[in-house]
């Protein structure tokens, strides 16, 4: 039977109703072993990512499974992300596709985090089909086996320029990390999580206008 550690980082100890039903409904999923850990108040990122890790590889689960405390993964989440990576030994991560919301002139509109290195090595947005490596995806969703953190002392940290301002967030210098270990990072993009904010109606058609004109 597979084990699958459900960790949440949650700053406020909230997690959005569309989430609570499925955790309440993967607990008691008999095919697999199921165990949710909710941090609240840990600061910063990195911190709250790096205490839920040392607290899996205390236990002997089998997989480290992300979700955000405002993203609902589709009910089937569980069964089909666990088959994958019973199915593709040669997948050390996946991840479902997790929106994040970008503002720009004046409209606020979702987008994936699913991203691929150009040749300068600058991250790209990249929009996939099916199953596909990417080089980075933001924590929203994302299912790890255990021998990728065994690997890695300290996972998640924040990378900063000389000057002190940010360069790279921990969701991302971690898959650095991953793929320096000889690890890979691939994305489910048919697998499509709720990201329970709101956005610019007007940035969702352009948006979709732009796709569509590719």
């Amino acid at each position: 039977m597979k084990s699958v550690y459900i960790a949440i980082p949650a700053s406020d100890g909230m997690v959005v109703s569309d989430l609570v039903a499925n955790l309440l409904c993967w607990t008691h999923d008999l095919r697999y072993r199921v165990v949710v850990d909710v941090k609240k108040a840990l600061f910063p990122q990195d911190n709250a990512r790096n205490t839920l890790v040392k607290e899996f590889k205390k236990t002997d689960f089998d997989l480290l499974w992300w979700i955000d405390n405002d993203i609902a993964p589709p009910k089937d989440a569980l069964h089909r992300m666990v088959t994958i990576l019973e199915e593709r030994g040669d997948i050390d991560a996946l991840s479902a596709v997790g929106f994040s919301m970008r503002g720009e002139k004046g409209e606020y509109f979702p987008y994936p985090v699913t991203l691929r290195s150009d040749k300068d090595g600058n991250y790209k947005v990249y929009y996939g089909n099916g199953i596909e490596e990417v080089d980075a995806v933001g924590g929203a969703c994302v299912m790890v086996r255990r021998k990728v953190y065994e690997a890695i002392e300290r996972p998640y940290e924040f990378v900063y320029h000389k000057d002190g301002t940010l360069k790279l967030t921990c969701d991302f210098r971690v898959w650095q990390k991953v793929k320096e270990e000889g690890f890979n990072l691939f994305v489910d993009f048919d697998l499509l999580c709720d990201h329970q904010r709101k956005c610019s109606i007007l940035g969702v058609q352009n948006l979709m206008n732009k796709l569509s004109a590719k």
